[in-house]
């Protein structure tokens, strides 16, 4: 049975010259039959197709997000590679061997966050970027130190908050907006946009009238003068570099002010956006379309402040990754596939539904990938596709049995 199957579906696509020659005779005709009032046809139905996309896209832009399963390895592959490590950029990473003489890890102990951005601040760095977010009270006089810490720091500081959408109580986010309040600094949201398989693949845009109008991201890049043109587009991600380092420079806190500190660190760190963030396996993690040799640990998850490196990165370089416009996507897959599938409504269908079909879409996005930093929407692209072609066909099934039973 399945021999059959493979062989039928084999034939019905590499067709024999005998074969050929009947379907380009009915190609032909099918083509005479292509007459103004059915190229009209086709325009409408692909115009109120185009409408319907528009409308879902505005209404529920995340039921138009199905990624093809070949989306996340084109990214990774195809990503942009730096020959060597941003430098521009460097994280400072607090984990469990940073916080192995306190009696506690989350939160942070904020007297070890207050020495090290009292260090940090002595090595003049271009801006520090906590990437740590305060929701509740620790030890008094360490919260007061960190407070006094960030706030006194002659260097930019930029801080990390979680807006309204965050998963947080009242009592939490009265005691952000204190904590903030009391260090007098921007502070950006770092709330991240997951599409349904809990993969990062775009940048969140700020929710109206919150609170914290501009993302974590964007207020790091603006300290080095870059603005982020697209709060809304998709994510340029970074490979690692080509001379086999990671994409950014990353050193451990405790590197910094640990009683073994590497006083030859410090001429790394001047003048780059310097972010700090957790390096702790339970939390903060991220997956993301790249591949395991360009992330974290030979894992396709990386922690926070890696992920918002990456946006900042890309705001700094002016990098952008551009999904096509829904509309005109649809407008022209759907006038194609319904004046398609009226010429081959006789015979030779099953190529413009089957996986033909799919794999060129796929294959047009992997070259519109590579070459211009684009990418073809693949939910409505699809749905143009065979919704059109269907209809096509069956357009033409319909006038072709009414001129047959017509005497």
């Amino acid at each position: 049975m399945s021999c059959w199957f493979q062989r039928s579906w084999v034939a019905s696509i590499f067709p024999g010259a005998g074969q050929m020659k009947r379907h380009m005779s009915r190609f032909e005709q099918g083509l005479q039959q292509l007459d103004p009032l059915t190229v009209a046809t086709a325009l409408g139905f692909a115009t109120a197709l185009a409408w319907l996309v528009a409308a879902i896209g505005a209404d529920t832009p995340r039921a138009l997000r199905f990624e093809h399963a070949l989306s996340d390895f084109r990214t990774a592959l195809l990503s942009d590679q730096r020959p060597t490590q941003h430098p521009r950029l460097a994280a400072v990473l607090v984990d469990e061997r940073t916080l192995r003489d306190e009696p506690y890890s989350s939160p942070i102990d904020r007297g070890v966050l207050a020495r090290l951005v009292a260090k940090l601040d002595t090595l003049d760095p271009k801006a520090i970027a906590v990437d740590i977010s305060f929701y509740k009270p620790t030890e008094p006089a360490k919260d007061a130190a960190l407070i006094a810490a960030l706030r006194d720091a002659k260097s930019p500081v930029i801080m990390a908050a979680g807006d309204r959408r965050s998963e947080i109580d009242g009592d939490e986010r009265a005691f952000q907006a204190a904590f903030l309040g009391r260090i007098s600094r921007p502070a950006g949201f770092v709330n991240l946009d997951r599409d349904r398989d809990d993969v990062t693949r775009w940048k969140l845009p700020s929710a109206t009238g919150s609170d914290f109008p501009k993302s974590f991201a964007a207020l790091i890049a603006q300290v080095d003068g870059a603005a982020d043109g697209e709060p809304t587009g998709r994510i340029a991600w970074l490979r690692r570099a080509a001379d086999g380092t990671d994409a950014f420079f990353s050193v451990k806190a405790e590197d910094l002010i640990g009683p073994a500190a590497l006083p030859a660190l410090a001429p790394l760190l001047r003048d780059r956006l310097v972010l700090i963030g957790g390096r702790f396996a339970d939390r903060d993690r991220h997956r993301v379309p790249l591949f395991a040799s360009d992330s974290e640990n030979q894992s396709t998850q990386i922690h926070g402040v890696f992920l918002h490196a990456h946006v900042v990165a890309q705001i700094l370089d002016g990098r952008s990754v551009r999904e096509l416009s829904h509309v005109p996507v649809v407008l022209v897959l759907g006038f194609l596939g319904f004046c398609l599938g009226w010429l081959f409504h006789a015979n030779s269908f099953s190529w413009l539904v089957g996986g033909l079909a799919t794999g060129g879409i796929i294959l047009a996005d992997l070259v519109l990938f590579w070459y211009l930093r684009r990418i073809v929407p693949y939910t409505p692209a699809t749905i143009a596709w065979f919704v059109s072609a269907f209809a096509g066909y069956g357009c033409a099934r319909l006038v072709r049995g009414l001129r047959r039973a017509d005497p």
